[in-house]
């Protein structure tokens, strides 16, 4: 295991901006907001603020389409070609009343499945536009409201589903018919996902991700919090990236008292190298482009084939 990188490493690279790579951008803000950034400069932008709930989970698909959570509901988002920030709405569903849903993933064309928090915490699988329920079943949770129990999923190419469970501090892999697999201590588990070499990554919101090999053994660890160059870390999703590298987002909780000070601004996300050194970070709060807070930063040269997900039985 490799947890002490993060203060073995020298601290700061140089700030690379927003050209680094192009990428999808949103995150748990107060207001609803989205962006493509492309060649070093906001393309197009999503801004909706009157919608309730924070933005969760959103996906870029590789028809260009967007699917997202926003807590009290989901919506599949159409950007207007050759637009700075026109959309369609292609469809959308609110979420049950006592209900919140965090992560959505898509099944080809016409399924989704989420994961509704509540009681009971339940996994449902929906036709889309129609909203016709194809199946659902319960996931295990404790006592305790709904906002604490998860935020991120997610497929796996073998068709099974990857939970990270804030309530059980783990990472807990499902069948399509809800039966469980396996389990991978995280604590304060935020996001997962799998690599294409068939471990999985998962990240805390104290601010570690970690690499877990088939046998759930850990073959990776980054601790971006021990960096005493960052302050107030809370990760919530990490992404292996084509080239070996892990890309990490940190959280600012704009319902807080803290304010964003232009002297030190806090970083929205950082890419870190296998052995710990950071060859960029983001920090892009003000005008021209203020991105707000940081969930999800997804390349644009990787997109979701939706084609090509599927959940056990349930297929394109």
């Amino acid at each position: 295991m490799l947890s002490s990188l993060a203060s073995a490493i020298p601290l700061h690279a140089p700030n690379r901006g927003l050209d680094h790579f192009d990428f999808f951008y949103a995150g748990e803000s107060t207001k609803h907001r989205m962006y493509i950034v492309r060649d070093g400069r906001i393309a197009w932008s999503y801004f909706d603020p009157d919608g309730r709930g924070e933005i969760s989970d959103a996906v870029l698909l590789s028809d260009g389409h967007i699917l997202m959570a926003h807590q009290h509901g989901i919506r599949e988002v159409v950007p207007t070609p050759g637009t700075a920030d026109d959309y369609t709405v292609a469809w959308q569903m609110d979420t049950p009343k006592g209900y919140e849903i965090h992560s959505i993933q898509p099944i080809g064309q016409d399924k989704i499945v989420y994961i509704q928090c509540g009681d009971p915490l339940t996994c449902v699988v929906r036709e889309i536009p129609s909203l016709k329920l194809i199946r659902e079943f319960k996931l295990p949770m404790r006592d305790g409201g709904s906002h604490g129990q998860m935020r991120n999923f997610r497929l796996t190419r073998k068709g099974t589903l990857l939970l990270a469970s804030m309530q059980y501090g783990a990472i807990i892999e499902f069948d399509s018919y809800g039966k469980e697999l396996r389990r991978l201590d995280l604590p304060g588990a935020w996001g997962v996902e799998e690599l294409k070499n068939g471990n999985i990554l998962g990240c805390s919101n104290r601010g570690f991700a970690r690499e877990y090999d088939k046998k759930g053994r850990v073959v990776w660890e980054y601790d971006w919090s021990k960096n005493p160059a960052y302050k107030d870390i809370s990760t919530q999703k990490a992404h292996r990236l084509p080239n070996g590298n892990t890309l990490m987002n940190n959280w600012f909780n704009e319902w807080s008292p803290q304010r964003i000070a232009p002297e030190h601004p806090d970083v929205q996300a950082i890419e870190v190298t296998p052995d710990g050194r950071i060859v960029w970070e983001l920090s892009s709060w003000f005008p021209p482009a203020d991105l707000g807070p940081s969930t999800t930063i997804q390349p644009l040269d990787e997109p979701v084939n939706r084609n090509k997900m599927r959940f056990g039985d349930i297929k394109p």
